[in-house]
């Protein structure tokens, strides 16, 4: 097994444990909004778009 994929492995369950311990429903105070939602919602979105980024970036690097 590559030790990339093998890190990337590690790091998505890590990711699933840390949204499934934090369920609450926490207010995010963004300038003029207040969002109320899970934090399985927020830490999932944040890690989407993390990982968007980063695919972008290391295509932008590749060339």
């Amino acid at each position: 097994m590559k030790p990339r994929l093998l890190a990337l492995g590690i790091l998505l369950l890590v990711l699933i444990i840390l949204v499934f311990q934090n369920s609450d429903v926490v207010t995010l105070h963004f300038l003029f909004w207040k969002i109320s939602a899970s934090q399985i919602i927020f830490f999932s979105a944040i890690a989407f778009v993390g990982g968007i980024a980063g695919f972008l970036v290391g295509m932008k690097r590749k060339r």
